[in-house]
């Protein structure tokens, strides 16, 4: 009987032992889900990132190498900002400072959809552009690094510097003010010297668009001076 009691013993506490050493196994052998990573990552980026009204986000992450074997967290995953190479282009970190730590980073690419100016037609460099040559269209604002335009009013009279095909994005790098002053063309002279305004009359020495600084002789004094293009007749001079 004593030797039958050994045994029951001896064979309980194998079983323990054994058990013990299942649930460690399944616990070390047990990996963090790739999608609960990406979630976390999407989840980051969708709350970080600076939107305005109208504008539509969509949030790509990226592949996370299925061979890539990350034991599950004990802890809450924690995401952080990496870098980036551009509005569209991410890597958000995740880590894991749980009873074993790691370390991951995703590519992510963001796209920021909202309505822009575009291109109704196709249109030739150098055409002033009217309201018909113009629509709106959403489109993803985050690869449009040269600058867009969400009214169509601000581009009316504006020159494109190459011409574009329809639906195409109407950004700073291929528009410009049209020129309003010519060369030998007579312009009005507003001097400014404080409060005091005086009108005088001048020869454009050289073209100019809204904003330009051109060279203007003035046909009363024959001084060449410099001003301002306000507007396609008068020419804007301050006097210090």
């Amino acid at each position: 009987m004593k030797v039958f009691a050994t045994f029951l013993k001896y064979f309980i506490s194998c079983v323990g032992l054994l058990t013990l050493s299942v649930q460690t196994f399944a616990y070390v052998t047990e990996e963090e889900n790739h999608d609960a990573i990406k979630q976390v990552v999407a989840a980051f980026i969708e709350k970080n990132i600076q939107t305005n009204s109208g504008e539509r986000v969509n949030v790509d992450v990226g592949y996370i190498d299925g061979r890539l074997s990350l034991a599950r967290c004990t802890i809450p995953l924690e995401p952080f900002t990496g870098n980036s190479n551009n509005n569209a282009n991410m890597i958000v970190g995740v880590r894991c400072e749980g009873v074993q730590p790691w370390k991951i980073y995703v590519p992510v690419r963001v796209a920021i959809y909202k309505k822009v100016v575009v291109a109704s037609n196709p249109l030739n460099k150098g055409i002033p552009l009217t309201a018909e040559d113009l629509r709106l269209t959403e489109q993803n604002t985050a690869n449009l690094n040269s600058g867009f335009y969400t009214e169509k009013d601000a581009l009316i009279g504006k020159v494109l510097t190459r011409s574009v095909s329809a639906g195409m994005p109407l950004t700073n790098a291929y528009l410009e003010n049209p020129v309003l002053i010519q060369r030998g063309q007579m312009v009005t002279l507003l001097v400014k010297k404080g409060e005091l305004e005086v009108t005088s009359h001048g020869i454009a020495l050289n073209k100019g668009r809204v904003g330009d600084v051109i060279a203007v002789k003035n046909t009363s004094s024959k001084r060449v001076i410099e001003g301002t293009v306000m507007t396609g007749q008068m020419v804007e001079v301050y006097v210090s």
